[in-house]
């Protein structure tokens, strides 16, 4: 899921209470980039991660964005600069995309496509601004972006020419399976923005294109109206699913999401149930109120199993900065990670249970989670999640050592999806290193370990919820203690709930 980065104008509204971002029993915070940058996508290879974030320089209003770009050769435990003299240059453009492979970092700023050759930066011209950019076959690369804008470059990234959309509204996403393409985002009109204002947001409409020839030619799909689309996927079956979000407030990311599911590839879609309640929040003065998930970033499917990564956002808060003679404000917004399973095809759900969630007028001003802008998941357990703030989580369940259920994630002592380098009973492997800190557009293109066919791939091991055999494997690896969710089942992975 990719939202556009918003400033509040406004005076401190709400504080929030409540503990640094914690360990879930699927998703786990890795490491982050240094603070003070707004990310806003990353990349993934096989123990490789790219991300991309750009600082604010308020003492220059005409190009107020400097260029930051990390890479982590350890699954995302750390992070080094990537940038060079690219991040001295400001511009008025942050960086929005990113795509690699092999040693070839290629990143979008504005209209500007920027390669890493060696250590020297190159800038190349798409003729459009890109949201997001996904490599193909070869050096054969696709980006979508503003205005309806999609490109191509045949030559990974030097040179980009444009096809026909039929659509002038923004996107953000796509999705890739094989030669066939689905890319996804909506119209957002913003209104005020002026000295003191907030801004206010219209959505007009949400739009799914697919391309059946390598992103040549495109049609359109399916149309939403008043909902933002957040991230797909589509089986090779027909089966697919769609999550869309209707936002709640004028201004400011809550919304509400709905999952729609189609079993003919996206013709025809229907509204899946899901259990949008988890958790409740207490609001000084106003009371105790729901809390009720807000956006998909990222899902993936086998057999009768699919998962969903998702957040449900708690409140907000405005936070200003006076620092060096100039007056900021920035919304904090308190999101938490919710993830969806469901063991029959989607007939029924269990969700997180967040609990109650107390907020205060205190100044405590803790960001819960974080506010998630990009989400990956290329297998039912192996993804990445990345916040605004730079911090990384990734997706991580029981699994017996079995490379045919896992692909080429890691299952290290008894992880699916563990980073190179980093063990599962450690401190690092459970708390996560540095906790200071929408494929792009949820899920996003093919990557090693997506499976090609609509099964797991998984080795059965039997039994039921709850099987000795999988207690057993809870046990013997000492995560018990950290389960959030209510059992374990056994069949896929024997995945921890």
């Amino acid at each position: 899921m990719r939202i556009p980065l918003l400033l509040a104008a406004s005076l401190t509204l709400l504080f929030l209470g409540g503990a640094s971002p914690a360990a879930h029993a699927g998703w786990l915070p890795l490491g982050a980039i240094p603070s003070g940058a707004f990310a806003s996508d990353f990349a993934v290879g096989e123990s490789s991660v790219v991300v991309v974030a750009s600082e604010i320089d308020t003492s220059n209003l005409m190009r107020p964005w400097r260029a930051r770009v990390y890479r982590s050769e350890d699954g995302g435990l750390s992070f080094l600069p990537i940038h060079g003299a690219l991040g001295d240059e400001p511009a008025s453009n942050a960086l929005e995309a990113v795509a690699f492979r092999g040693g070839t970092v290629v990143v979008a700023r504005g209209s500007d496509v920027l390669r890493l050759e060696g250590d020297v930066w190159s800038p190349h011209d798409a003729g459009a601004q890109l949201r997001a950019m996904e490599w193909l076959d070869g050096p054969r690369m696709v980006g979508v972006g503003k205005g309806g804008a999609i490109r191509i470059s045949e030559d990974a990234g030097r040179s980009w020419r444009g096809v026909s959309s039929g659509t002038d509204v923004d996107l953000f996403g796509m999705f890739w399976r094989g030669d066939i393409g689905w890319v996804w985002g909506q119209d957002i009109v913003e209104i005020g923005g002026g000295l003191g204002d907030e801004v206010s947001r219209e959505v007009r409409a949400g739009v799914l294109l697919e391309s059946r020839d390598a992103g040549e030619t495109w049609r359109e799909v399916h149309r939403t109206q008043g909902r933002v689309l957040s991230a797909a996927w589509f089986g090779p079956g027909g089966r697919s699913f769609l999550a869309t979000a209707e936002l709640t407030r004028d201004e400011g990311p809550a919304a509400r999401l709905e999952l729609l599911r189609s079993d003919d590839g996206g013709m025809q879609w229907r509204v899946v149930d899901l259990p949008l309640e988890v958790g409740r929040v207490q609001v000084p003065i106003v009371g105790e109120e729901p809390i009720r998930a807000s956006y998909v970033h990222a899902m993936h499917a086998g057999g009768s199993t699919i998962r969903l990564a998702a957040t449900a956002h708690v409140s907000d808060a405005s936070m200003s900065d006076s620092g060096g003679g100039t007056s900021t404000t920035q919304r904090v917004s308190d999101f938490r990670i919710v993830e969806y399973i469901s063991y029959d095809d989607g007939v029924s759900w269990d969700a997180d249970d967040l609990g109650r969630i107390e907020v205060s007028f205190s100044g405590n001003a803790e960001s819960g989670d974080g506010e998630m802008v990009a989400g990956r998941m290329v297998h039912l357990h192996a993804g990445q999640l990345l916040a605004k703030d730079g911090l990384l989580w990734q997706l991580r369940t029981a699994c017996a050592d079995d490379r045919a259920c896992l692909g080429s994630s890691a299952c290290e002592a008894g992880f699916c999806g563990a980073p190179s380098g980093a063990g599962a009973g450690g401190s690092e492997g459970v708390g996560g290193p540095g906790d200071g800190g929408p494929a792009n557009g949820g899920n996003g293109g093919r990557a090693p370990g997506t499976q090609d066919g609509d099964a797991s791939g998984c080795a059965q091991t039997g039994g039921s919820p709850g099987s000795s055999a999988l207690l057993g494997t809870i046990a013997a690896i000492g995560f018990a203690g950290l389960r959030r969710r209510r059992g374990e089942e056994a069949g896929t992975c024997g995945q921890l709930r």
